[in-house]
């Protein structure tokens, strides 16, 4: 069986982890093992309250920064979820 890549983008307006500065949170499945399913796809949360750059340096950052500035307009508190998939293919037995 072949599984395509799958990632899920959650952008949040408020925190939802506390006790952890990071506002980029990558995860990935796994099994109860820590057996990874994939080596592509996962869900990235990203929690736009903790986003304080100063100098853009990465990508990430870069539309963390956009979709804050948007929340910022509106204040709206934003809870989105985006789901896209890539080319990458894992063969599962």
């Amino acid at each position: 069986m072949n599984l395509k890549s799958t990632y899920s983008i959650w952008l949040l307006g408020k925190t939802a982890i506390q006790n952890d500065n990071h506002y980029i949170h990558a995860y990935k499945l796994r099994d109860e093992n820590s057996k990874t399913l994939t080596p592509h796809g996962g869900i990235w949360l990203l929690e736009l309250a903790k986003f304080h750059a100063k100098r853009i340096a990465t990508e990430q950052a870069h539309w963390s920064q956009l979709f804050k500035k948007y929340d910022a307009n509106f204040k709206s508190s934003i809870i989105l979820g985006i789901i896209f998939f890539d080319d990458k293919t894992t063969k599962v037995s």
